[in-house]
C-alpha cells in the first residue's frame, strides 16, 4: 500500500509539472493599441476552442479588466459566434468583470466586443480570462499600452540611434491623438536639453489615413525648440511624424537625448538618442568553437573590426589596447582603413601568441581589421575566449571570440578508499573520454596528485584499455614524481575513450588523511631564444580518486555506503550483506536496531515485552519505544518526525536521530543522497 501511494504522489506530482498548454482548451488572442492615460478604446477579444475538448454547454467564463480601467458609459457589448451570431448571455459584473454563459449548442469561438475606459492608467493594461466552469483555459493577456497622458501619445517609432558629432540623425518619433478634436486649437513645442540644436533636415509630417503633408516649423534650425501648429481635421484622428536631426555642441553631455513635448499643458518626454563623443564598436565575424590546448591549428581563425562613426573616432598617435582572456591570440594581419590612408600591417607571425598586443591608429582612420589566430587555455574547457578592446578614443568593451572545449574529460566512477602504509592497494579505474577526434595530440600526458608530496605516493602497477576510437596509446608510471604516465603515439579520427585501469599503489605515512584529488596535465615542449623549455599545461583538476585512512589499525574506518531497498552495502570497497533492506519512512531511513548500534558503535538491547530499545556508548544512553516518536538522551526528551516501526518481525528505526544522540552530524558525516538513494556515512562519523 505504501508503495502504490508513493507511486500516485509521484504521477500527481508529474502531472503537476506538465505546461497548462498540454491540456488547453481553448486560446485567446487580442491586437494590443497604443493609448493615452485617460483615453477610451474598444476591446476586441477572441477565445476560441484549441483541442479535442469541447466549450461546456450552460457553462461560464469571465473577462476582467485590470486596475485604472472600466467598462465605458457605453460599454456596446456584442459577443459572436464564429458565425457572426449574436450570443445574448452576457452578463455585466460590476464595472470590470463580463460573464458570459455557453449556449446550446455550444460555438468554436467566441468574438467579444466592448468599450473600455482609462483612468490615470499607466504602462501595459492586461485583460484576465477566467474560466468558472466553461472548459476555457485561463489567460492574462495585453491589450493597450499607455503612452501618454490626457487624449493625446507620444511614443518612438523606431529603437533609440546613436549619434556623435558628425553622426545626428536621431530615432523617429510620432504624436498622435487618441480622440477626434484632441489637437484642436493647439501648438506643439519640442525642446532638447541644453547645448542640443535642431538641424537642417528635420522632418515634420502630417498623417491622416493614408495622406501625408509636410508641416513646415516655425524657426528651428540651430535653436533648442522646435515649434509647429496642430492643423486641426475634425472628423478624423490625426498623426504628425517627427524625423529629427540634432547636433550636441561643445558642452553637451553623453547619454540619454530626451525631447520635452508640451501641448496646451500636457508634458511628454521621449528618448530619441544616446549621445557619445565618438563611437567604436568592436564585432567578431563569427564566434568559433575550438579546443583548449591546440596552439597550431591556422582553422581556429577570426576577423575582429573596430569601426567608428567618423574620421574623428579614433584619437591619432595612441595606443588601443587589446587583451586576451583564458587564452592567447597571433596577429595573423591587419588592415587599417580610413578616409585619407589605408595602410597594411606586416603579417605577424603565426607562431608567437600573446594575451596583449597594441595598434596604433593614424589621423583619420575610421575601421580597424585584424586576422587573429586563436588559442584557448588547457584548462580552459567550457569558458569562453573574449578580447577587450580600449584606448585612442575606444570605451572598453569585451567580445567573445569562441567558446573553449576541454581536450578530453577524466571521471572516476568513485572514490576508493585507502590505507596508509598497506601494500599493493587497488585504485579505481580513470575514464579519459576525448572531446572530438584528434582532440589529444601526439605527446606525453600524465595523472597526478599535485597537492601531496610525490615522495609519499609509490604505483605499483598500472594497465591501459582503448574502450572505443582509434586513438594509439601506452600508460606507464613515474614513482619519482608519483605520476601515471600516458603516452599518445597516434592522435585518433574519431572521439575515443581510454580506460586507465589495474592501478596498484602504495601511501606511506606523509600522505594527509582525507580526499586525495587527481589532475590530468599534458607536458609542453617549446624552444625560447634558442633553449629548449617544457611547462605542464593543467587540463583538469580537483578529480576525486582516493579517500586516505589514517592507520592499518583503523581498517575499520571506511566510508560506509548504504543503498535504499537493498540488502546489499559497502564498507570502503568490501560489498557485505544486511539481513534487511533500509527504506524510506516519512522522508526518514529506517535502519534495522542492529545495524544502527553498530554504526554508532554503540551496544543495542531491546525487550520485546516493552517494546523499547536501549543503546550505551560510554557515558552515553539513548532509548526509545517503538510506540512513540520520543527518544530519551540521558532521560531528557528529543521529539522525532518518524517513530520506529516493525517490518517482517524486525524492528526499524529512523537512523539520523540516533546517530545525532551520539554526535553523528546529519549532512556533514551522514549524507542522504536522494538522486542515487543512498546514505553515506564518512570515516569521521566513526
Amino acid at each position: 500500500m505504501k508503495r502504490k501511494l508513493s507511486l500516485l504522489m509521484a504521477l500527481m506530482m508529474v502531472v503537476a509539472l506538465l505546461p497548462m498548454s498540454s491540456f488547453a482548451a481553448s486560446k485567446a488572442s487580442v491586437s494590443t493599441q497604443t493609448v493615452a492615460a485617460d483615453s477610451s478604446i474598444r476591446l476586441d477579444l477572441v477565445v476560441e476552442k484549441d483541442g479535442a475538448l469541447d466549450f461546456t454547454t450552460g457553462g461560464v467564463f469571465e473577462i476582467a479588466l485590470g486596475d485604472n480601467a472600466e467598462w465605458a458609459t457605453n460599454a456596446n457589448v456584442i459577443v459572436t459566434d464564429q458565425g457572426g451570431n449574436t450570443v445574448t448571455t452576457v452578463t455585466p459584473r460590476g464595472s470590470k468583470v463580463l460573464e458570459i454563459t455557453v449556449p446550446d449548442p455550444a460555438p468554436t469561438q467566441f468574438n467579444i466586443g466592448v468599450n473600455v475606459q482609462f483612468n490615470n492608467a499607466e504602462g501595459e493594461q492586461k485583460v484576465q480570462v477566467r474560466n468558472v466552469n466553461a472548459n476555457v483555459t485561463n489567460q492574462t493577456l495585453t491589450y493597450a499600452v499607455v503612452s501618454g497622458t490626457g487624449n493625446i501619445v507620444v511614443r518612438a517609432l523606431e529603437s533609440e540611434k546613436t549619434i556623435t558629432r558628425t553622426s545626428n540623425a536621431a530615432s523617429v518619433f510620432e504624436i498622435r491623438e487618441i480622440d477626434v478634436d484632441a489637437f484642436t486649437g493647439n501648438t506643439a513645442t519640442l525642446t532638447l536639453p541644453r547645448n542640443f540644436t535642431w538641424e537642417a533636415g528635420t522632418k515634420v509630417e502630417k498623417v491622416v489615413g493614408t495622406s501625408t503633408t509636410n508641416v513646415t516649423p516655425v524657426g528651428f534650425e540651430g535653436e533648442e525648440t522646435l515649434t509647429f501648429n496642430l492643423t486641426q481635421n475634425s472628423s478624423v484622428v490625426e498623426r504628425f511624424i517627427v524625423t529629427p536631426v540634432v547636433r550636441p555642441g561643445r558642452d553637451a553631455n553623453t547619454g540619454n537625448v530626451d525631447v520635452r513635448v508640451r501641448i496646451s499643458g500636457t508634458t511628454e518626454f521621449i528618448d530619441i538618442a544616446e549621445y557619445k563623443d565618438y563611437e567604436v564598436v568592436a564585432k567578431v565575424d563569427k564566434v568559433q568553437e575550438i579546443i583548449g590546448g591546440h596552439r597550431e591549428d591556422r582553422a581556429n581563425q577570426v576577423r575582429v573590426t573596430l569601426e567608428g562613426t567618423g574620421t574623428e573616432s579614433f584619437l591619432s598617435n595612441r595606443e588601443i589596447s587589446f587583451k586576451v582572456t583564458n587564452g592567447e591570440v597571433a596577429l595573423r594581419g591587419a588592415v587599417v582603413g580610413g578616409t585619407a590612408q589605408e595602410i597594411t600591417l606586416a603579417t605577424a607571425d603565426v607562431e608567437h601568441f600573446e594575451d596583449e598586443f597594441f595598434v596604433k591608429p593614424n589621423a583619420g582612420v575610421e575601421k580597424i581589421t585584424l586576422d587573429l589566430v586563436l588559442f584557448g587555455k588547457f584548462n580552459a574547457g567550457g569558458k569562453d575566449l573574449e578580447l577587450t578592446v580600449e584606448g585612442a578614443g575606444v570605451e572598453e568593451q569585451t567580445i567573445k571570440l569562441a567558446d573553449i572545449l576541454a581536450p578530453a574529460t577524466v571521471t572516476v566512477e568513485k572514490a576508493t578508499d585507502v590505507i596508509l602504509g598497506l601494500q599493493n592497494q587497488m585504485a579505481p579505474e580513470i575514464t579519459i573520454v576525448e572531446t572530438e577526434g584528434a582532440a589529444l595530440r601526439e605527446g606525453i600526458y600524465w595523472i597526478d596528485f599535485p597537492s601531496q608530496s610525490v615522495s609519499g605516493i609509490r604505483i605499483l602497477d598500472v594497465d591501459v584499455e582503448v574502450e572505443s576510437g582509434d586513438i594509439d596509446v601506452d600508460v606507464d608510471y613515474d614513482n619519482a614524481n608519483g605520476r601515471i604516465i600516458l603516452e599518445v603515439e597516434g592522435e585518433s579520427r574519431t572521439a575515443s575513450t581510454i580506460v586507465i585501469k589495474d592501478v596498484k599503489i602504495t601511501l606511506d605515512r606523509t600522505v594527509a588523511f582525507g580526499p586525495l584529488n587527481a589532475r590530468l596535465a599534458y607536458r609542453e615542449d617549446w624552444t625560447e631564444a634558442g633553449t629548449a623549455k617544457t611547462s605542464t599545461r593543467e587540463i583538469q583538476k580537483d578529480i576525486p580518486f582516493l579517500n586516505v585512512v589514517t592507520e592499518i589499525q583503523d581498517a575499520r574506518k571506511l566510508t560506509t555506503v548504504f543503498s535504499i531497498d537493498s540488502v546489499t552495502y559497502t564498507v570502503g570497497t568490501e560489498t557485505r550483506t544486511l539481513d534487511a533492506a533500509p527504506y524510506i519512512s516519512n522522508n526518514r531511513t529506517m535502519l534495522p536496531i542492529g545495524t544502527v548500534a553498530q554504526l554508532a558503535g554503540a551496544t543495542v538491547n531491546y525487550s520485546p515485552s516493552s517494546r523499547t530499545a536501549v543503546f550505551t556508548k560510554d557515558n552515553l544512553v539513548v532509548s526509545m519505544n517503538l510506540d512513540t516518536n520520543i527518544l530519551l538522551v540521558n532521560g531528557s526528551p528529543v521529539a522525532m518526525d518518524a517513530k520506529p516501526e516493525i517490518v517482517n518481525s524486525r524492528a526499524f528505526v529512523p537512523v539520523v536521530y540516533v546517530a545525532q544522540a551520539f554526535g553523528i552530524q546529519n549532512g556533514t558525516d551522514i549524507v542522504y543522497d536522494a538522486a542515487t538513494r543512498t546514505v553515506t556515512m564518512f570515516p569521521n562519523a566513526q
